[in-house]
């Protein structure tokens, strides 16, 4: 449901686009053109049902076009995510570069970015002994308890 919004979304931006760029054009080609415009708007006065049509048969059109590639864009950027989120879990992992170009260079950002971290978990690895922790009942983890060293004899 959240895909068909944002692709109904993009296609009323781009209905909007062009209408207005059609507006624009119109407005600044009648402009001082009194007569013409006043003709042009009773024309499409009289015209209004098959200009409404016009433009939804335009609009459904577009839509039937542009629908497959929205989602596919869609799908990739998903996909994206899911091949990142694989990438963290297994270093040696490789993104696959397909989609549009703007996600093949996201995909090879992050591709670089595994390797530089990577290769910083190895640099850092050797170098770092992680002490052993101790565990008490409580599952709270504490440094090992060590009794106090005997002072001196009997006393």
């Amino acid at each position: 449901m959240k895909d068909a919004l944002r692709f109904l979304g993009a296609l009323l931006l781009g209905l909007l686009l062009l209408g207005g760029t059609v507006g624009l054009s119109l407005f600044l080609l009648l402009q001082g053109e009194e007569a013409l415009a006043r003709e042009l708007s009773r024309l499409a006065r009289e015209k209004l049902p098959l200009l409404l049509f016009a433009l939804l048969l335009f609009l459904m059109a577009l839509a039937a076009l542009l629908h497959p590639l929205f989602l596919g864009y869609l799908a990739a950027t998903r996909a994206l995510g899911q091949e990142a989120q694989a990438l963290l879990a297994n270093p040696g992992h490789r993104l696959p570069l397909r989609g549009p170009l703007e996600l093949q260079a996201l995909a090879r950002l992050i591709q670089r970015l595994a390797q530089e971290k990577a290769a910083l978990e190895k640099e850092v690895a050797p170098g770092w002994p992680r002490p052993r922790p101790s565990w008490n009942g409580s599952g709270a983890c504490f440094p090992p308890h060590r009794p106090p060293a005997p002072r001196g004899g009997p006393g």
